[in-house]
């Protein structure tokens, strides 16, 4: 079955065809790789923040966002690549909790609507203190029209150790590289074992609208 050309540049993934890597492969890669990438996105936050008379840009995430609603109740403090044990917790904004499934050629699809702001916060450690603050937040923003968006996201990092925190938009490949697992099976939270389309975002919102039929 072809791919299915999708914004970004990218194609959806079908089903896996014989000689294809495996997940145990790719995930191996991928924690090599994030290990770096963790590295670079604190570096290249602290260089930002520390660019003396320089006009801040809207941030992606506000303020509020610890207001948001949760994608999961999970707890997700097993090692992931980019992260590893580290806890995260992710929340949503409303525009990505109106998301609605569609069902096309016997596959259930995500197509999360512009404007949908996920924001991970990620712990120093898998088991923080009561009122530990998170050090870093990773965020997904569906802006489709950006030029620097991949998958139709953009890939944001903060660091939240600094004390103006900057939002660095990533071009690498890494993160949209990982989280195109998420349309298809996989090893995380529910597995995906239906392989839907879920538009880069592992944790579908469990309060998400029915699927359109």
């Amino acid at each position: 079955m072809p791919d299915v050309m999708l914004s970004g540049g990218l194609s959806e993934r079908r089903p896996a065809r014989p000689g294809r890597p495996t997940w145990s492969t790719r995930l191996g890669a991928l924690h090599a790789a994030g290990a770096f990438l963790a590295t670079a996105a604190l570096l290249a936050a602290g260089s930002l923040a520390s660019c003396a008379g320089k006009a801040r840009d809207p941030e992606f995430v506000p303020a509020d966002y610890a207001s948001w609603r949760k994608t999961t109740e999970l707890r997700l403090d097993y090692p992931i690549p980019g992260h590893e044990d580290r806890l995260r917790v992710i929340r949503m904004n409303e525009a990505g909790f109106a998301v609605r499934p569609v069902m096309l050629d016997g596959r259930l699809r995500y197509d999360f609507p512009s404007g949908a702001v996920i924001a991970k916060e990620i712990y120093q450690g898998s088991s923080p203190a009561p009122g530990e603050a998170p050090v870093s937040i990773t965020a997904m923003v569906k802006a489709p029209g950006d030029p620097r968006a991949l998958g139709g996201w953009l890939w944001i990092a903060k660091d939240l150790s600094k004390p103006f925190p900057n939002e660095t938009v990533f071009g690498d490949r890494f993160c949209v590289g990982c989280h195109a697992n998420a349309n298809e099976r996989h090893p995380y939270g529910d597995r995906n074992k239906a392989e839907e389309f879920r538009d880069y975002v592992f944790f579908v919102p469990s309060a998400a609208s029915p699927p359109i039929p």
